[in-house]
């Protein structure tokens, strides 16, 4: 898989908390020129419980210069849960996230989110190729081992893909 500089990917809150922790999240951010997240995403990463021993604070005003924080309407959230039709139950950030997805018409794309009920969501919205790892964005922009944690990596999302696929025949 190609991912190009120039091509949308979205992001949720796991991502950018762990590519902060990694120490990479302004080397991806000057790479790709259109890092999307939303606004409840950034709202999560602003309310994070300082009291936690694995809190990472990220400047959420780099976030909103580098990244576009897209808005999600009531509208765009209904419309997807009706899709989802009460099959899979996503949290606040990655709904948000694919509630804008759902209403665009957007052909080059990806979805960065380790979030095993966003991943379930995206294959029953028929997107589930379009979900990448933040290992695949780090390969792409030249970040060679990167120090993420395993559910970040192209191998456990490749599992993860397989034994959803293998659950649905």
């Amino acid at each position: 898989m190609q991912i190009k500089r120039d091509d949308i990917i979205f992001v949720d809150t796991n991502v950018i908390i762990e590519a902060e922790k990694a120490g990479i999240l302004k080397h991806l951010a000057g790479h790709y020129s259109n890092l999307s997240t939303v606004e409840k995403c950034v709202e999560e990463l602003e309310k994070g419980d300082k009291n936690d021993p694995d809190y990472v604070p990220v400047d959420t005003e780099f976030v909103k210069g580098k990244m576009a924080v897209k808005q999600v309407s009531q509208k765009e959230t209904i419309e997807l849960l009706l899709k989802l039709n009460n099959e899979v139950t996503v949290h606040d950030g990655e709904k948000e996230l694919l509630a804008h997805i759902n209403s665009q018409n957007i052909k080059i794309f990806y979805i960065c989110s380790p979030d095993r009920a966003c991943i379930k969501a995206a294959g029953k919205l028929g997107l589930i190729e379009k979900v990448i790892s933040l290992e695949n964005l780090t390969e792409s922009c030249g970040i060679n081992n990167p120090k993420i944690r395993k559910h970040f990596s192209k191998k456990w999302l490749h599992e993860f893909k397989t034994k959803l696929a293998l659950e649905s025949i």
